[in-house]
Parts: C-alpha cells; sequence; structure tokens
C-alpha cells in the first residue's frame, strides 16, 4: 500500500512541476498610464483612461481615472476588485528592455508573447500586517487559477 502511495506522489509532483514550467510570467511595470477598466467591490466596471496612480511601500495605493465621460474619479485600493489597464507601447518598450538587460533574460525572453499582450492586471491583496488593501499587479495571468503570482 505504501508502495502505491509513493507513485502518488510521485505523479502529483511531476504533473504540478510540468504545470509550473508552462507559467508565463509577466513582467512587471513602473508605469501606469493609458486606458482602463475598473471593476468596483459591487461589480460596476467603469472604463477610461489612468490619470495618476499612488504606490506604497508594497503595491498600488490609489489611482485618479478619466472616464468615458470625462469625470475624474479617485479610486482606493479597498474599493477596487480589479484594475485592468490596456498596454500601450511605453509599457511594451519598458518591457522589453527589462527583458533584455543581460544575456541570460535576452537568451529566454518570449517577444511575440510580450507584443501580443493586451493587458496588465491589478488585483486587490489586503496587506497580511496591516488592516488595509493593496493592488497587485497579477504576474501570471492565464495560469492564475491554480496560483496567483
Amino acid at each position: 500500500m505504501t508502495y502505491l502511495k509513493q507513485i502518488a506522489i510521485l505523479i502529483l509532483i511531476i504533473s504540478f512541476t510540468n504545470n509550473s514550467l508552462f507559467a508565463q510570467f509577466v513582467t512587471p511595470i513602473n508605469t501606469i498610464s493609458g486606458t482602463a477598466e475598473v471593476t468596483t467591490l459591487d461589480g460596476i466596471i467603469i472604463k477610461g483612461d489612468i490619470k495618476m496612480a499612488s504606490f506604497g511601500n508594497n503595491g498600488m495605493t490609489s489611482f485618479y481615472i478619466k472616464d468615458e465621460a470625462g469625470v475624474k474619479q479617485k479610486f482606493k485600493a479597498s474599493e477596487v476588485k480589479q484594475l485592468k489597464l490596456k498596454v500601450d507601447g511605453l509599457a511594451k518598450l519598458e518591457i522589453i528592455g527589462e527583458q533584455s538587460s543581460n544575456l541570460s533574460k535576452l537568451a529566454n525572453s518570449n517577444f511575440k508573447e510580450v507584443v501580443d499582450r493586451e493587458y496588465i492586471y491589478w488585483n486587490r491583496v489586503k496587506h497580511h500586517d496591516k488592516d488595509k488593501y493593496l493592488l497587485l499587479q497579477l504576474l501570471n495571468p492565464g495560469f492564475d487559477s491554480l496560483l496567483e503570482v
């Protein structure tokens, strides 16, 4: 019986390892601008342009968006479920620059994935020590149903 348990554990380890190899991590970006879509905690979706974002030590704390009606709105991380930011040319250049910053990164870069990427996602996360929320960039979109990074 223990032999079967060992085989089952080995199969689980191998399958988890194989799945983690397919997870493509995206490059974190530092510039925030352009077309965005905000999903609030009550499910309302607001489309517009990001005008400014405030960052703390661990993540985004708030941002301003000018909606489609031209109204400027401020959102705190505690009010937002997800921020979906359309990748513009400047962000793509930043990602390509970071991925080609040294030879090993350059050899392992998938530039087609960078060019084809449409959106960067920021999800609401509760700070582990304090009673506040932050928005953190999702680094593994498409694989986040199993593990969010």
